[in-house]
């Protein structure tokens, strides 16, 4: 099987406490008429902003910079194994940005022919507007628009997926706009021009796992994502095959953490130790035990704050039954358990149906090869299926 030069990017995930980064490599190797992409990693590794239980605004913003700019430094002292350096990608979850679905109307007095013209009319006069449209920018830095990206077509009240050169009486234009602040953009930017020499292209985390969603669950219309980070859940609705809601809520691992050192009066930092320990299976089976019943409590502590957006998104129909879960490796195993006896969350879900948790890891070991399985971090194995899907 001969390999041919292909390409190598750099991808870098950032969510409200951790950064992560991984430089990969993507060859073509041909055997016979057949080509297939081989994908080698070079380097990956993520590493956790703030350890402590309580930390001010401007010492966040202070450690994310360092820490972001050690990651940096580890993957460019990586980049002399590769061939050549593509793109430098930044994945962004909340808070760095905000996210709204919207939908553009249009219509005019009788039937039209609809173009591409018209469509990037639309999209180039919803960029015109400034980030007015953002409850928060009375509150937060200059906002910055990060991206725009078509989710669907409707003509005439109805999806469609071809429409150039078709007569429609009216069409609306549903869009995900993602916003950053100037001082994160600018914090980021700066990082990766002075390692790399190149300005980095930014994604919206949820747009992401929507698009690897899709690509890797084809079958599935119907998903329900959630994305644990520190601080905040992001939950992410599929419905009928397009992104229906989105939705940000202030808990996060953290949240369990906090709740987990309360219920065994335990200092925060003793607590996410042990539970390393607890995930490893190298604790006394009593004390196991007693960790076990803890983190039930310390479970139901974030669900109720789940819950409530839960009912809120459930209240037309119920809920999918196919469920996406992104978290930290200590304990998502564990959530995993936790969704899939609760009562609560049963009760929102498709009549008859059972929770379904989705497991991205196999797809991407057969979609991917040996690639997927050297990296454990969930949320880079996502990014980089986005753009093996996305960015062509």
């Amino acid at each position: 099987m001969a390999k041919q030069q292909g390409k190598s990017h750099i991808i870098f995930d950032v969510d409200s406490n951790s950064i992560g980064v991984v430089v990969f490599e993507k060859q073509f190797a041909k055997e016979g008429d057949r080509e297939e992409a081989v994908y080698r990693e070079v380097f990956s590794q993520r590493k956790i902003i703030n350890n402590s239980e309580f930390i001010d605004f401007n010492s966040f913003s202070l450690k994310t910079k360092r820490v972001f700019d050690d990651l940096a430094l580890l993957a460019y002292s990586h980049t002399r194994n590769i061939s050549s350096l593509n793109q430098i990608y930044i994945n962004l979850s909340a808070p760095w940005v905000t996210n709204q679905k919207r939908i553009l109307h249009f219509e005019k007095k009788k039937p039209f022919i609809y173009t591409n013209a018209i469509l990037d009319h639309l999209l180039e006069k919803q960029k015109e507007k400034t980030s007015h449209h953002t409850h928060d920018y009375h509150i937060y830095d200059e906002l910055l628009m990060l991206d725009q990206q078509v989710l669907a077509l409707y003509a005439n009240g109805y999806p469609v997926n071809e429409l150039t050169n078709k007569e429609i009486k009216d069409l609306d234009v549903h869009l995900m706009t993602s916003f950053i602040s100037l001082e994160a953009k600018d914090l980021f930017t700066e990082i990766v021009e002075r390692h790399f020499h190149r300005k980095p292209n930014f994604i919206a985390n949820i747009f992401m796992e929507y698009i690897s969603l899709k690509n890797l669950f084809p079958q599935e219309k119907n998903i329900i994502s959630f994305d644990v980070s520190a601080e905040i859940t992001e939950i992410t609705l599929i419905e009928k095959g397009a992104l229906s809601r989105l939705v940000s809520v202030p808990v996060g691992s953290r949240t369990l953490k906090k709740s987990l050192a309360s219920e065994l009066g335990l200092s925060f930092k003793k607590t996410s130790s042990l539970l390393e320990l607890y995930h490893q299976d190298h604790l006394d089976p009593n004390y196991q035990k007693k960790i076990e019943l803890a983190l039930r409590k310390a479970f139901i502590s974030w669900f109720k704050e789940i819950y409530t957006t839960l009912e809120f998104l459930g209240r037309e129909h119920a809920l999918p039954h196919s469920v996406s879960l992104v978290a930290e490796k200590n304990i998502q195993e564990w959530l995993k358990r936790e969704f899939l006896r609760s009562d609560e969350l049963n009760a929102l879900i498709d009549f008859n149906k059972t929770i379904e948790i989705l497991d991205p890891r196999t797809l991407f070991i057969e979609k991917m090869g040996s690639y997927a399985k050297q990296i454990s971090d969930t949320s880079l194995l996502y990014a980089v299926n986005f753009l093996e899907k996305y960015k062509k």
